[in-house]
């Protein structure tokens, strides 16, 4: 299903003319369209079924995108020998325009019951599908993997609705199922399109709980009123699409989005009503089939005066109030927001020309005992532009590397750093443990020990470290500060550590060293990242780059989302510790700027 020779085989057949109408044909399946579309069936055609289609294709959009980040699966590639027409960032399986075109046209088939129509919409889905293919975009199994989706979308909306499992619900109910759902769903991924389809989705559904039975709407008129109806509707999303432009990036534009929809579902049939555009009345129904559905024979178009006066009392007034202080709460969030910011460091400014930054945890501590200089040594020639190593310090104030409170693990000897003296330390084996097979030790009795900070600065006076300080005292960052200055490293280092107090510290003391986030400001950031609030509560960290591993326990942690949510801040991501290739080149699909590995000779070149 991710055979290039099948795209290989379709192009073989491309001439300007089809390159030409495909690339026309997939712009259908553009979010563009889609919201058109949508919006004429609301406003023009019938506003149950629009209400009702909106809904489907919003949650299948962000399932689209969430599918996609679990699987996070490549596209075609011109090195496959696939001509490239159309470039999209996001992955490839599913396929977004194969699975909305599904989702839209085929419910819209359903729902309208029309012969005529089931063809229209076969020939739409097969196209905007097979669009895809011959533009490079999708192997076949993507496109494949959207239709179902789609399909499996369309058939068990088709039921709950033949079988009126939601209609019978309490209208209060429907109302916090429409507004819990969306905010349950939020967390679960961001994007910029996860949080526009669940902004939409929450206010379309929230709102068309009480407009479709407080708000009677007529959408039926003659091709003047239909226009006019679509250029001011049209005109109303975009001057509100404007002014949302200006919101504050996550879970604010998440609102902004909700309250958009309030103009869809309710102002602007209002207004429609006003106007004259449309009527206060339902259209009729009747049953055909086992489903409802609305006869759309010409109406004639001369109306003559509204039937009725459209009231937003009630609970829809309480709707636009809500939608208001919404409004109100945004603009003034949006005048008072600091944008994020990032101060100009020059080592970060360097590494971050490379595409992937390759980090030596403890120098290289799956080819060469960890944090020893032949460590650093190897893992500066296996192609790492840094190199992590852990810091502790002795008995007499001598900061070692060693990632352990104790030597056990790495020295043939035993015992706490702190209760060592550094000539003690300096008699141990730090190659005796090392194994790249588990049953050779190559460095064993080889002279290879343990070195200290300053020792590492000077032997490799061209190299980059990032320095993780172990210990939780903040006098630490002291001595640390002090090597770096008397080594005159401060250009090339980079301080790490797990505890805020030492993070706090080290930055009053060498402020001009860029930091990573502690484990708590990180655990902070993530969380703020993972409900949108990271741009409201925490526009610029005082930390420089954000490193964290790629899953915590059964929590993912590294997402497209947080990537996102770091680099509006202009802050890299460093994710730790990756030995695994395929991993690797997920992670940097999804936007990471650099790999801590013990083995740089696997990461090194990707």
């Amino acid at each position: 299903m991710t055979d290039p020779g099948v795209l290989i085989a379709i192009q073989k057949l491309s001439t300007p003319f089809l390159d030409t109408f495909f690339y026309a044909v997939t712009q259908l399946g553009h979010e563009y369209a889609y919201v058109a579309i949508l919006l004429f069936v609301y406003w023009c055609v019938d506003r149950r079924i629009g209400h009702r289609t909106a809904i489907l294709f919003l949650f299948s959009m962000w399932l689209n995108g969430w599918v996609k980040e679990l699987v996070a699966s490549p596209r075609p590639s011109p090195a496959q020998g696939v001509r490239v027409l159309v470039w999209e960032e996001s992955f490839a399986f599913p396929s977004g325009h194969a699975q909305g075109g599904a989702t839209l046209w085929g419910y819209l088939a359903w729902a309208l019951g029309s012969r005529p129509f089931w063809g229209v919409a076969a020939a739409l889905i097969v196209l905007i599908g097979f669009s895809r293919l011959y533009l490079g975009a999708h192997f076949l199994g993507d496109v494949l993997g959207g239709y179902a989706l789609a399909f499996a979308l369309v058939v068990v909306a088709a039921a709950l609705e033949r079988w009126g499992v939601i209609a019978v619900l309490p209208r209060g109910l429907r109302f916090v199922f429409a507004v819990a759902a969306p905010l349950a769903l939020y967390p679960l991924y961001q994007s910029d399109a996860s949080v526009q389809t669940l902004g939409l989705l929450l206010g379309v559904a929230a709102s068309g709980v009480f407009a479709l039975e407080l708000l009677p709407y007529d959408p039926r008129g003659g091709v003047l009123r239909q226009a006019a109806k679509m250029v001011l509707g049209l005109a109303g999303m975009g001057g509100l699409y404007l002014l949302h432009r200006h919101l504050p990036e996550g879970f604010p534009e998440f609102l902004g989005y909700a309250v958009m929809a309030v103009w869809v579902t309710v102002l602007a049939p209002w207004l429609f009503i006003r106007l004259g555009l449309a009527r206060a009345s339902e259209p009729s129904a009747r049953r055909r089939s086992g489903r409802w559905w609305s006869p759309y024979s010409p109406v004639r178009p001369g109306w003559g005066p509204v039937y009725g006066s459209p009231s937003l009392a009630g609970p829809l007034r309480g709707l636009l109030m809500a939608a208001a202080a919404i409004s109100v709460a945004l603009g003034v969030l949006a005048l008072t927001h600091t944008p994020p910011s990032a101060r100009y460091v020059p080592i970060l400014a360097e590494l971050g020309r490379h595409d992937i930054l390759v980090i030596g945890h403890r120098g290289a501590a799956g080819l060469a005992p960890e944090n020893t200089l032949v460590a650093i040594e190897r893992g500066l020639l296996e192609g790492a532009q840094v190199i992590e190593v852990d810091v502790h310090r002795t008995r007499d104030g001598h900061l070692v590397l060693m990632h352990d409170p104790t030597v056990d693990r790495t020295t043939g000897g035993s015992g706490y750093v702190r209760d060592m003296t550094l000539a003690e330390i300096k008699t141990l084996d730090a190659g005796y443990w090392f194994t790249p097979d588990g049953v050779t030790y190559p460095y064993r009795g080889r002279g290879v020990t343990v070195p200290t900070l300053e020792e590492a600065l000077t032997a490799f006076p061209a190299a980059r470290f990032l320095i993780e300080i172990k210990e939780p005292d903040p006098e630490a960052a002291d001595a640390v500060a002090a090597v770096i200055r008397r080594t005159g490293a401060q250009g090339r280092v980079i301080m790490g550590t797990f505890h805020d107090a030492v993070a706090a510290r080290f930055r009053e003391m060498m402020p001009e060293v860029p930091t990573t986030a502690s484990q708590g400001e990180a655990i902070r950031f993530v969380i703020l990242a993972r409900l949108g609030l990271d741009t409201v509560f925490s526009p610029s960290p005082p930390w420089d780059i954000l490193s964290v591993p790629p899953d915590y326990g059964w929590i993912t942690v590294i997402t497209q989302g947080l990537v996102g949510a770091a680099s509006r801040m202009e802050r890299p991501v460093y994710v730790f510790t990756v030995n695994d290739p395929a991993l690797a080149r997920r992670l940097i699909a999804l936007g990471v700027h650099g790999i801590v590995t013990d083995r740089p000779d696997l990461i090194s070149g990707m």
